[in-house]
């Protein structure tokens, strides 16, 4: 697991990595939570995303990004607490075996 503070460095380091699932805030310097989930959709497409954000502007952005024909993404509205993080990407990882599974 790794934490970076920009989209921009979170990028970079996915490139390299090759996350299964990026856990990210929408609104972060250098690059928001939408245009790094679109990227690395683009370059990574079996990465799941899970965003959190506490600004308004994040439904704008969603909205953007679904009327562009993004994929669809979820955001958690913040405070979020972690038992609810945990949650989502414990029902995250559950699917992401039972397409793995299904592909075997």
């Amino acid at each position: 697991m790794c934490t970076f503070y920009d989209g921009l460095s979170a990028l970079e380091h996915a490139q390299e990595e090759i996350p299964d699932i990026v856990l990210s805030d929408v609104i972060m310097p250098k690059m928001n939570g939408i245009v790094l989930a679109r990227k690395l959709r683009e370059q990574l497409p079996n990465c799941r995303i899970l965003l959190i954000s506490g600004n308004t502007y994040s439904a704008t952005l969603l909205a953007e990004w679904q009327d562009q024909g993004g994929p669809e993404l979820e955001i958690l509205p913040k405070p979020v607490s972690p038992q609810t993080i945990l949650r989502k990407l414990s029902t995250i990882a559950a699917a992401m075996d039972a397409d793995s599974d299904s592909h075997k």
